[in-house]
């Protein structure tokens, strides 16, 4: 498995050989040949901060992540948040106040394949850190969803009742699982960090 780290909305500024020489060809001088190559980058920086400042403002989806590809039959790029936390048995979560926001990776996605049903726990009940959370189903197998964090149900995704697909196409967005009110806040410290993960996930394969 191959490992990288992206920023959104970033790509690099190359000039091919061919462009090379003609532009070698237009501007024999060499300081205007870097003049142009200098105004090129910019002009490239320019369109990627304005791309990634507009992302922000209209909030689409993580803005920096961490990506492995799995070696599977079909290679596949999977993304790994930076924002958020994650635990060993590929859950993510995400805080928001004491509420923490719990779904499965795009790690843990993949490899369950075509989710088909998500069995949600009841609005109220207690839940602890590393135990039985809920129960996701996929044409490949059954799958028990532990808990990041310990804490109380206060609620659940009801678009997954329709569309449990959610969890494949976006699995930190529209495809997360459950909300907690946390208990301990302590338990952070067993938590791992998007880099942490990313490592993790590449050693398993």
């Amino acid at each position: 498995m191959k490992v990288s780290k992206r920023v959104y909305g970033g790509e690099a500024t190359q000039i091919s050989p061919k462009l090379g020489k003609k532009l070698t060809r237009l501007f024999p001088d060499t300081t205007t040949r870097l003049t142009f190559y200098l105004l090129r980058g910019y002009l490239s920086i320019k369109k990627n901060l304005l791309k990634f400042i507009l992302n922000v403002c209209l909030m689409k989806g993580p803005k920096a992540y961490y990506s492995c590809y799995t070696d599977s039959m079909e290679v596949k790029e999977v993304k790994i948040p930076i924002e958020l936390k994650y635990s060993k048995d590929h859950e993510w979560i995400k805080m928001e106040g004491d509420i923490a926001i719990v779904g499965i990776t795009d790690y843990a996605q993949e490899k369950l394949t075509d989710i088909v049903f998500v069995d949600f726990p009841e609005i109220g009940k207690e839940v602890e850190q590393g135990r039985n959370l809920c129960v996701v189903e996929s044409v490949k197998s059954v799958s028990d969803v532990l808990s990041p964090i310990s804490g109380e149900i206060v609620e659940v995704n009801r678009s997954l009742e329709d569309s449990p697909e959610l969890v494949n196409s976006d699995p930190y967005e529209g495809g997360w699982i459950v909300k907690i009110k946390i208990k301990e806040s302590d338990e952070f410290k067993n938590l791992l960090t998007a880099e942490e993960y990313t490592t993790f996930v590449t050693e398993k394969e």
